[in-house]
């Protein structure tokens, strides 16, 4: 038989099983033969719509976040206007100890703003959940801004932090003990020496050049203090760029190792510097653009600012570089205004992290109509409609689901997180398990059923595919560690796979403590659902 023959003849005996599978199954016995959820009707109620606890209990707790998030930004502004802004102080080249009190205030003010930002992790894939529900993923969408406002600020504390002790160190005979090499302005002029030593009294001049350009721009008082509110940004940063440049150049055409070596030495404090600037420049801009798209996410919600663009803001808020800021900042910005306008973009991210909070705690609400739910199972699912093939999916879900808690299959954490809720005719989502992921999502679109699963681990998973992918007519597709993705036009077939959603909630679970066995195990769940739910499942196991 040739290989053409060969696969048309798998085809054809696919098919037909697929056929004989389908001649089995009854999708109104199998309802028939399912318990049926008790349903509490809202009309029933003084209340107008029946909420959702289990998904507005993340909103709280996000409510809380937002609010404890605006309060250490609010101390974190406080102290960057006071170091400087309102009353910046010098920072004394006789001795490290102003830089360090500058660096520990810092360091310690980030740590704690950081510690609320790393509790939105968690939150991060919330948006997963309401993929059907556009309002929603808008309201969740502002997670996403929270941890761009981590990075950003992470980057602009370090970046400081590191500018400043680097400047202190460039100028400076005494340093922070272990924070920074020993390289320092005494490199260039070690460089400048060694030049005119071996004649090249030509680089050695644009040596001395560049020490008195890098100096130019770093006002120091006359009791020797540096006076970093005043250094202006853009011609500091030109000078670095430029000095960088011209020892690159010195140490391609020396060829003596001794005076490479001085010239890479005299590289280092140079490029360090250029390199801190650009990432407090960067960060600084990155601040404003998130303030700037929190404004405009929560504008949509009833958000209204009184919050003033600062003055290096940047029109394109999307691929920006180093050298856009600096060709759109003003020459005559000083690191004081600079951080002042930080000052502002964080004022504004607290102002909107109060109306976030607020509007989570206050105004967000996932009304339902119905809920359906069996006496003596904790599990609810909750309804805009009352029938259809939804519900039916749901039913069947709440069948296998809550057998599987009878048995005590399913653990507490997951057992707490169980929910389903069915937005309209077309749309449901369903809570499977603990974590913010474990949610399947079912969607008509056209003439097809799209159950998509997100969650779960790889072996659990290839389980949930061959149950699934026993049922006739259902095409399954994407499974990975991180889900399943099915299709089928056939919507009678819809309670069966809703059937068995119900064995995946603590699946991986049931895999690590029982291995091969599992297979009997499911099996056996199936036989006290329905006969037709264990001839799927003894189908799908080819037992």
């Amino acid at each position: 038989m040739s290989e053409k023959l060969r696969r048309i003849s798998e085809i054809k005996t696919v098919q037909q099983r697929q056929g004989e599978m389908r001649a089995l199954l009854d999708p109104d016995l199998f309802l028939a033969y399912l318990k049926k959820p008790e349903i509490l009707s809202s009309e029933a109620n003084t209340e107008s719509s029946i909420e959702v606890p289990a998904l507005l209990g993340n909103f709280k707790h996000l409510s809380r976040l937002s609010q404890k998030l605006a309060k250490a930004l609010v101390r974190y502004e406080k102290v960057i206007k006071e170091e400087f802004v309102t009353n910046p102080i010098p920072i004394s080249l006789d001795n490290d100890a102003d830089v360090e009190r500058i660096v520990d205030d810092l360091f310690d003010i980030e740590d704690k703003v950081l510690d609320v930002t790393h509790d939105f992790m968690p939150y991060r894939d919330l948006v997963l959940a309401f993929l059907g529900f556009p309002d929603l993923v808008e309201v969740v969408s502002v997670v996403d801004d929270v941890l761009e406002l981590e990075d950003a600020l992470h980057r602009l504390s370090f970046g400081m932090r590191d500018f400043l002790i680097h400047l202190h160190g460039f100028f400076a005979k005494t340093r922070i003990e272990k924070t920074y090499p020993e390289d320092s302005i005494e490199n260039l002029y070690v460089l400048a020496d060694d030049l005119r030593e071996h004649g090249m009294r030509d680089l050695a001049a644009v040596v001395d050049s560049i020490v008195s350009e890098i100096e130019k721009q770093v006002p120091i008082s006359r009791t020797a203090n540096i006076l970093p509110s005043k250094i202006k940004l853009k011609p500091l940063y030109l000078a670095l760029v430029e000095a960088e440049e011209k020892l690159e150049d010195i140490r391609s055409k020396v060829k003596d190792p001794n005076i490479e070596t001085s010239a890479t030495f005299a590289l280092m404090p140079v490029a360090i510097l250029k390199d801190t600037l650009s990432l407090v420049l960067e960060a600084a801009v990155g601040l404003v653009n998130i303030a700037d798209k929190m404004r405009n996410n929560l504008s949509k919600f009833g958000y209204k600012s009184s919050f003033q663009p600062p003055t290096f803001y940047l029109i394109s808020r999307f691929g920006y570089t180093i050298e856009d800021v600096i060709q759109q900042i003003p020459d005559e910005l000083t690191l004081s205004q600079l951080l002042s306008d930080v000052t502002h973009a964080l004022h504004e991210i607290a102002e909107s992290l109060l109306f976030y909070s607020n509007y989570l705690s206050g105004q967000v609400k996932i009304p339902a109509t119905y809920l359906f739910k069996f006496r003596n199972c904790p599990v609810p699912v909750y309804s805009t409609i009352d029938s259809g093939s939804l519900v039916s999916f749901a039913t069947a879900w709440l069948n296998t689901i809550c057998q599987s808690i009878q048995d005590e299959v399913v653990t507490d954490e997951d057992k707490k997180a169980l929910f389903g809720y069915i937005s309209d005719n077309s749309r449901a989502l369903f809570k499977v398990g603990g974590g913010l992921s474990n949610t399947v999502h079912v969607l008509k679109d056209g003439d097809k059923w799209f159950v998509e699963y997100i969650g779960g681990e790889m072996p659990a998973n290839k389980i949930l595919s061959m149950l699934w992918g026993a049922v006739p007519g259902v095409k399954v597709s994407n499974v990975d560690e991180y889900g399943i993705t099915v299709v089928t036009k056939d919507e009678k077939m819809l309670p069966f796979i809703g059937a068995l959603l119900g064995f995946a909630t603590s699946l991986d679970n049931e895999i690590y403590n029982y291995g091969v066995d599992i297979i009997n195990r499911i099996i056996q769940r199936a036989e006290e659902i329905s006969p037709q739910l264990a001839l799927l499942v003894k189908k799908a196991f080819s037992t």
